[in-house]
């Protein structure tokens, strides 16, 4: 719907988006909590002595009332048979309560061959979730953890003390042997409904009070840690855990309570889902921008460097096109002084137009330019005087008729070496 809204006539949604959806909904306990029931529904986990006979339904339910092949007339009928026997045999000895004697009365599980197929290929490819809640105990610190462990064992004497007696009661315990009940499903029998147990205003007030100690403790747990505090962070977590302990303590005495404080951390937990997944959203877009930037910058400097190139292609097919006419007198034949002043630009202006056709000039060629153009002429006006003009004009003939791409560069270097040979210069790098 979100998509649609977007302007999606046909949305579908991503690997990533599917897989956040699934989370979303694999992370509400009371889904887990109502696939759990089936184990009742089913007659695995049913109180021995047919408290929760009810609760078994469907076709379960109708095998779990007809007779059995071995004469009972129902499994209830059989289970108690069971345990009389099993009151029996505690009562003369032969079976203690101990986990050897208790693992003894275990039957294998019968051998399924299609489902056995497939929990080898699972191998051993099991871990826990953040669906399972788990405590990680396992960075508390040494006196805390010290502290914990004796108080731990104390409530261990006392509840392991307490389910000896349970079980010892539950053995000694003869269940009174049901009539004979009709093949008949259980479903079919009208349960009576429990009513919901309110939520007790004290409760409500404990949660609150302790989810509120359990975010500050986090918060002061994250700025000790990033400031290297690790003695105090250990005995935050002390804290921070045996907070959570409460919380689950005052949470199972009330239903409701634990409903409320279920819903209120899913919601919690989704929203900052949310949040990580907006936050990995814009930083996509910002490396996108970036990436785009950056190919806008790398596309305007090749637009620039082939502006370049055209430039100086038309520049040299200009110069092929463009083709001027100088005469001997406008390059200053028939003066004295080569024509002077006006002389010297034409000449001038002959070598630049010749400087850009083919090859042209090397680098340091064209670097040096400006000099040895004005140097060269005046060098050259000193040694052939007026019949410079008709001399110059011969040479850049034969540059012009030369059909090597470098011509000019040759030419300019030839000169270079006769004109100005042992002449002294100061040679400075940069630009």
């Amino acid at each position: 719907m979100d998509k649609m809204r977007g302007g999606q006539v046909v949305p579908s949604l991503s690997h990533e988006e599917c897989m956040t959806v699934m989370l979303g909904v694999l992370s509400d306990p009371a889904l887990h909590i109502h696939a759990s029931k089936g184990f009742k529904k089913v007659g695995d986990a049913v109180d021995l002595h047919g408290k929760e006979d009810l609760l078994i339904c469907r076709e379960a339910g109708v095998l779990w009332n007809e007779p059995t092949t071995d004469g009972y007339p129902n499994m209830r009928a059989k289970i108690d048979a069971e345990l009389q026997d099993l009151k029996e045999e505690f009562d003369s000895g032969g079976i203690t309560f101990c986990e050897r004697d208790v693992k003894r009365l275990i039957d294998p599980y019968p051998k399924h061959d299609k489902v056995d197929r497939v929990l080898e290929n699972l191998g051993e490819d099991f871990y826990h979730d953040s669906v399972h809640r788990l405590e990680n105990s396992a960075e508390l610190s040494a006196v805390a953890t010290e502290d914990a462990d004796a108080q731990a064992g104390q409530d261990d004497s006392t509840s392991d003390g307490a389910d000896s007696n349970d079980e010892r009661e539950d053995f000694s315990t003869i269940a009174a042997a049901s009539d004979h009940l009709p093949a008949v499903a259980a479903s079919e029998v009208t349960v009576p409904r429990e009513d919901i147990v309110p939520v007790r205003a004290y409760a409500s007030e404990q949660v609150g009070r302790l989810m509120d100690t359990i975010h500050a403790l986090q918060g002061n747990v994250e700025g000790l840690r990033a400031v290297g505090c690790v003695r105090a962070v250990q005995c935050l977590e002390f804290e921070l855990t045996k907070a959570r302990r409460r919380l689950r303590a005052i949470t199972q005495e009330n239903e409701s309570v634990l409903n409320n404080f279920n819903s209120l951390r899913r919601a919690e937990n989704l929203r900052r889902l949310e949040q990580d997944q907006a936050i990995a959203e814009r930083k996509e877009k910002w490396r996108d921008a970036q990436r785009a930037i950056a190919a806008e910058k790398e596309a305007t400097k090749q637009l620039q460097v082939k502006r370049q190139k055209l430039q100086e292609l038309e520049s040299v097919t200009a110069c092929k096109h463009a083709i001027k006419n100088f005469t001997l007198e406008e390059l200053g034949k028939g003066t004295n002084n080569a024509g002077g002043v006006k002389g010297r630009k034409n000449r001038w202006e002959v070598l630049d137009r010749i400087a850009r056709l083919k090859a042209g000039l090397s680098a340091g060629q064209r670097n040096d330019w400006q000099w040895f153009k004005e140097a060269w002429d005046k060098a050259m006006v000193t040694e052939h005087g007026a019949d410079w003009p008709e001399q110059f004009a011969t040479w850049m003939q034969q540059v012009l008729t030369d059909p090597r791409s470098n011509a000019f560069s040759i030419f300019v270097y030839n000169e270079t070496c006769r004109v100005f040979k042992g002449a002294a210069a100061l040679q400075v790098p940069g630009g």
